[in-house]
């Protein structure tokens, strides 16, 4: 078992967005994204990893082919891994999103 403290993860960066993994299981991996005012993912997909996205703080946007809609904390959203994704972050203040892949992403080599 893993227990992740949040408050342990790499802090904002006001330089550049925070991908960082958190927790790796067996047959999956999760990670945490940290986009300060101004920030984006580029759009992106996952190959073969389904993706489900948790809004833990601050208020984004999640883009798709199916547009674009605002993501707000406490929000999920799933995904399939070719399905193309981005978030950005347009507002004041942080916004932080845990990304949850199975199988893990990227895959082992």
């Amino acid at each position: 078992m893993q227990i992740i403290d949040l408050g342990d993860v790499a802090p904002y960066d006001p330089e550049r967005f925070v991908a960082q993994v958190v927790a790796t299981g067996e047959h999956s991996n999760v990670r945490v994204f940290r986009l300060s005012q101004g920030q984006s993912v580029p759009p992106h997909t996952h190959g073969h990893s389904d993706v489900t996205l948790f809004a833990v703080e601050g208020e984004g946007v999640i883009e798709t082919e199916s547009g674009q809609r605002r993501f707000p904390a406490g929000s999920l959203a799933t995904l399939s891994g070719s399905e193309e994704l981005r978030l950005s972050n347009p507002d004041a203040g942080g916004f932080t999103v845990l990304a949850f892949f199975a199988p893990a992403f990227p895959p082992a080599r």
